[in-house]
């Protein structure tokens, strides 16, 4: 008999948090739903990519095993320290039960 996986999916996969001023800050979340019939491990999460200086996570709830039905939330800062476009990645582990990920992009314009 195979057990099947966990099921999981974030929201939303992408955030475009538009023209920010050098100075300013924006708070964005998103949220882990475990839609499978089993639980998950613990998870890792972390931001990547260029950028990533610019972007900080806040506050996490998704820091042990999420159950089926279950949710979990990542809030991400964006304060970005300099003028262009900058991205990253938002990435979560889960294991057992597999990763999810979403992107967050922002063009920072100077004053």
């Amino acid at each position: 008999m195979t057990i099947p996986p966990p099921s999981l999916v974030i929201t939303p996969q992408n955030i475009d948090l538009g023209v920010m001023t050098l100075g300013q800050s924006r708070e964005t979340s998103f949220t882990v739903l475990n839609r499978g019939a089993f639980g998950t491990g613990a998870p890792t999460v972390q931001l990547s990519a260029y950028g990533v200086d610019d972007f900080a996570i806040l506050s996490s709830t998704c820091d042990a095993p999420l159950g089926p039905g279950l949710t979990c939330a990542v809030t991400i800062q964006c304060q970005p320290k300099s003028v262009g476009s900058k991205w990253a990645l938002l990435d979560l582990a889960f294991v057992p039960g597999g990763a999810v990920g979403a992107g967050l992009r922002v063009e920072v314009v100077a004053p």
